[in-house]
């Protein structure tokens, strides 16, 4: 699966520069110590929070605590070498990473996600790169020429990182769902099914009759993101919704538009009664 093999080699990554840290951790100052560990914990939590919770965890809370946990302790193992303020600084800004990624990776999952993954990656290699520059520039010339032969490492694993953003960012996204049906009208009820995938509701827009009982089967397919969660304010209804189908049975009583939302808000849709 491309998602575990990017969040592999997004932690590889990281491990490695950690692992340039300590070695020559005697040789660079505490300020770009410092400055390594807060980019890194930032970086590492900002890009795996966003993919994550994309493509792969249905609860944005729980996206949002892991990613909070990596990032604290990717902030505090390469600010180790340096210091508690060091420390610090990197665990702050694992936290940040960690409060922001899966919250914009569900900001822009109805909106190409796969071209967000993809650019993003390519903007964490390339901050990696940046930070590994930073680790050489902060040797005295004697061991930076030692240095020098792990690009020979380092570069490889970027690429394949770059090579599986290209890939990501070409990946298909179906269209948003925008078409309108109306409920099929049974013997003492209506009925419909609305199916709940990583790109919204599909349909969008729903036509039931008022006064007569409606069973509505909202039909999951992903697992990802705040449509995990129901929320129909005018009807008194939030629902989790499990992967399968999810049946929700009530009885219009009002003319008008309903609308009904994600945990979040993000993704809606409607029922306009008639």
């Amino acid at each position: 699966m491309i998602i575990g093999s990017i969040v592999c080699f997004v932690l590889i990554i990281a491990a490695f520069i950690g692992y340039q840290v300590y070695i020559w951790r005697e040789y660079i100052p505490s300020m770009n110590g410092m400055m390594i560990a807060m980019a890194v914990a930032m970086m590492v939590a900002l890009t795996i929070g966003i993919t994550i919770s994309l493509r792969v965890v249905s609860n944005p809370t729980i996206a949002t605590i892991y990613m909070m946990v990596l990032g604290v302790f990717t902030g505090y193992i390469i600010g180790f070498p340096f210091g508690i303020l060091a420390q610090l600084d990197g665990v702050l800004s694992g936290i940040m990473g960690g409060l922001m990624g899966p919250m914009t990776g569900l900001m822009v999952t109805n909106s190409h996600p796969n071209l967000f993954i993809g650019f993003f990656l390519l903007l964490y290699v390339f901050t990696i790169i940046l930070i590994y520059q930073l680790i050489q520039q902060s040797l005295p010339s004697f061991v930076s020429k030692k240095i020098s032969l792990t690009w020979y490492v380092f570069l490889p694993i970027c690429l394949v990182l770059t090579i599986l953003a290209i890939v990501q960012s070409s990946a298909e996204t179906p269209l948003l769902a925008t078409q309108e049906i109306k409920g099929i009208q049974k013997k003492g009820y209506q009925e419909a099914t609305i199916q709940v995938n990583e790109n919204g509701y599909s349909p969008s827009n729903l036509f039931l009759k008022v006064g007569i009982p409606t069973k509505l089967h909202f039909q999951k397919t992903t697992e990802a993101g705040c449509l995990s969660y129901l929320l129909i304010r005018d009807l008194g209804i939030n629902k989790e919704l499990k992967k399968g189908d999810n049946v929700i049975s009530f009885t219009p009583n009002k003319l008008g538009k309903i609308t009904f939302t994600c945990g979040m808000g993000m993704y809606q849709g409607s029922l306009t009664v008639e």
